[in-house]
């Protein structure tokens, strides 16, 4: 299955995209 991988990659992205955004929300607060 081609898919399974391009999911879970984009998962990934997303999953660091918040982090990061929680970790700035944090420093501001």
């Amino acid at each position: 299955d081609i898919t399974k991988p391009c999911i879970t990659a984009s998962f990934h992205h997303m999953y660091t995209q918040l982090s990061k955004l929680s970790f700035i929300h944090h420093l501001l607060a």
